[in-house]
């Protein structure tokens, strides 16, 4: 279906389906925080998507972030598209409904742009099949200029490849800096003048308004003169390619040696940077955090506010894929997250607020923060939760602060058994810091932990497997001995032992991935061993992790290996029950790929990456000489206590070094 087929809304015939599928309210639209605005005003309508149920993707930040931002526009109008469950998806196809928005229940191919956040490379089939079911054509060669702009964004973007045919282009970096730029060169080019001064209000209201057939006579009257006068769609892309950060997928040939590596990445037109380099939000105070942000219906998987205060890390860990795109750390004043705090709760209700970051207790006044909070928020039976933390920066203070509270859990990440290998990732906790903080925490009141663990990882040997299982029998036993005996029976130390996935633009992006027989042979062992009645073990399935490596580190091949999974009824790739590697090793076959080729083979330093072309703002040269240091076990101090490692990140993004207080 084409842009130029936009009709009326498709809520009628919606509303009469919902009874047969499971949790409607994943469709009906109309929460709390929704913005809703006409398309007769606006100059550009977006569709923003993120490619999982609902549930998940209300549960991502950066999805609220951008929705706020564009709607305040008043001449830019956003609204939400999901992947439907199985259940509508039937129905849709068997009606021949086709993919809709959730706030006016029009087709998602009736928008100027419809944007992808690209959280993780599982979510490739789920693209695939939303075009599909949008009645928009998968590659971007075949679309022409009355079909939506295909974009996608997030850190599965830097490395954009698997997914170039299909996408018309990437936002690398933090979509906040590009995102306006983007949307005032595309009213630009398409003659639909620049952005009017103003804002748009919030309109909350309970009906579905369907286009009279006077607003669909105007429509179609402004369709025919606007069609006379917009810039084409390369005239576009063209424009667009001029905005830092963005990268154009078909304004670069792909050339491969005879071994089949990528031999070279090159513009083919003038306008088109060699290098993209991400953007960047350089003082975090200023950038947007949506104070009234969407609350849905129904329970979503992070039911809370959620206030980010601090972006990036400087830890190091080499495994990392977050820790080097995110650099460098920048962190939000206090007082900025005091009243954001205060907001973010009396606008959504909230029972939580979590303080999202890559490693929360490293925030410069975190101590403070948490004061400040514990008083104003203790009474009102606000609870406070810190998803990301480190065992070494933890400390009986922290714990006692959250103590005061309700408790939500704690979860840290070890992520190895063995001093030898913590240092080879870079993650140089001790085994008496381990010790000690979760004996810390159980002092403090808590009775539950989560601890994660890899396995697979690089230079691993048999007695780092082991060192998992002591380690996990060492906490559990520190932790029964802390409480008193009353209490021992409520203890409970989850452990989520995960399979290593090498990613692009780390110091590993160059080893080999363990095969799927070395996996599950590692994977049994410690099934085998981490039991107990206090000990609760999970774990991942281990094809999903080889299938996840090949899209992580693919070239733009793989697009073709992606398509033919899609056929054969890939989707929800990132849901273990929904995931079928049969599908995926039949779709390499059959397009003439190896898994192999991109999962279990060692790169080398001269070799040239299919992502090379894309700037995260570290230097290849630095990743390199991490690798180099993993090998021999050399830790890396983290630069913002100790000196500076000339990754080069804040020279190239023009960031001041140590520019990290809060």
């Amino acid at each position: 279906m084409k842009r130029s087929d936009r009709g009326l809304s498709l809520w009628p015939q919606i509303e009469k389906i919902l009874l047969e599928v499971e949790r409607p309210s994943r469709y009906i639209n109309r929460e709390w925080g929704a913005i809703h605005k006409s398309f007769d005003e606006v100059k550009l309508k977006i569709a923003l998507s993120y490619p999982d149920l609902y549930e998940v993707g209300m549960s991502h930040l950066g999805l609220q972030i951008l929705y706020d931002i564009l709607n305040k526009e008043k001449d830019v109008l956003v609204e939400r598209v999901f992947a439907p469950g199985v259940d509508l998806e039937e129905i849709l196809r068997r009606k021949k409904i086709p993919l809709f928005t959730l706030e006016s229940h029009q087709p998602a191919s009736s928008f100027d742009v419809f944007g992808f956040s690209l959280q993780t490379e599982m979510t490739y089939t789920n693209i695939l099949n939303m075009l599909d079911l949008a009645g928009i054509p998968l590659y971007a060669s075949e679309r022409d200029d009355d079909y939506p702009l295909i974009i996608g964004g997030g850190p599965a973007a830097f490395n954009p490849e698997p997914l170039a045919e299909f996408f018309d282009l990437f936002v690398i970096g933090e979509a906040e800096e590009a995102i306006l730029e983007l949307a005032e060169e595309f009213m630009k080019v398409k003659g639909r003048g620049t952005k009017d001064e103003g804002r748009e209000s919030r309109v909350m209201g309970p009906a579905h308004a369907e286009a009279s057939a006077g607003e669909q006579e105007s429509r179609d009257e402004r369709r025919t003169t606007r069609d006379s006068s917009q810039g084409t769609k390369e005239e576009l892309l063209k424009g667009l390619v001029k905005v830092p950060g963005i990268y154009v997928p078909s304004f670069y040939n792909v050339s491969y040696d005879e071994e089949g590596k990528v031999k070279k990445v090159a513009p083919n037109i003038a306008e088109a940077p060699p290098v993209i380099i991400k953007r960047a939000v350089s003082d975090l105070d200023k950038a947007p955090v949506p104070t009234s942000p969407i609350v849905p219906f129904m329970n979503v998987i992070h039911q809370r506010a959620t206030l980010e205060v601090m972006r990036g890390c400087t830890r190091g860990c080499r495994f990392c894929q977050a820790g080097i795109i995110y650099r460098p750390t920048r962190e939000r004043s206090l007082d900025n997250l005091s009243e954001r705090s205060g907001e973010l709760l009396k606008t959504t209700g909230h029972e939580e607020i979590s303080l999202a970051s890559l490693s929360t207790s490293d925030f410069g006044s975190i101590s403070i923060l948490l004061e400040r909070l514990v008083r104003a928020l203790s009474k009102n039976g606000i609870s406070i939760s810190l998803p990301s933390l480190r065992m070494d920066s933890f400390s009986l203070n922290l714990a006692n602060q959250l103590g005061k509270i309700k408790k939500t859990g704690l979860t840290f990440a070890p992520e190895a058994g063995t001093q030898r290998l913590r240092r080879i990732i870079n993650k140089d906790i001790s085994e008496e810091d381990l010790l000690k903080t979760s004996k810390s925490a159980f002092e403090a009141g808590w009775d539950k932990l989560k601890l994660y663990f890899m396995f697979g990882l690089p230079y691993e040997k048999g007695d780092d497997l082991e060192g998992i299982v002591g380690l996990s029998r060492r906490i559990v036993g520190v932790c029964l001995e802390t409480v008193s005996p009353a209490k021992r029976g409520r203890v409970k130390v989850a452990f989520n032992v995960s399979p290593f996935v090498p990613k692009a633009h780390t110091p590993f992006q160059w080893v080999a991935q363990n095969s799927l027989d070395k996996l599950l042979e590692k994977q049994k062992f410690l099934k085998r061993n981490l039991r107990g009645r206090h000990l609760l073990f999970k774990t991942h399935d281990i094809s999903q992790a080889i299938a996840e490596g090949a899209l992580a580190r693919g070239d733009r091949r793989v697009s073709q290996a992606i398509k033919r999974a899609w056929e054969l009824g890939a989707k929800f790739d990132a849901w273990k029950e929904k995931f079928d590697f049969n599908r995926w090793e039949k779709a390499f076959q059959e397009t003439g790929l190896s898994l192999d080729f991109y999962t279990t083979r060692k790169r080398f330093l001269d070799e040239t990456f299919p992502w090379d072309h894309i700037s995260s703002g570290v230097t290849k040269e630095f990743l390199w000489e991490e690798y180099e240091r993993a090998k021999n076990g050399d830790v890396t101090p983290d630069c913002k206590t100790g000196s500076c490692t000339d990754c080069n990140v804040c020279l190239e993004l023009g960031i001041p070094i140590g520019s990290f207080a809060s």
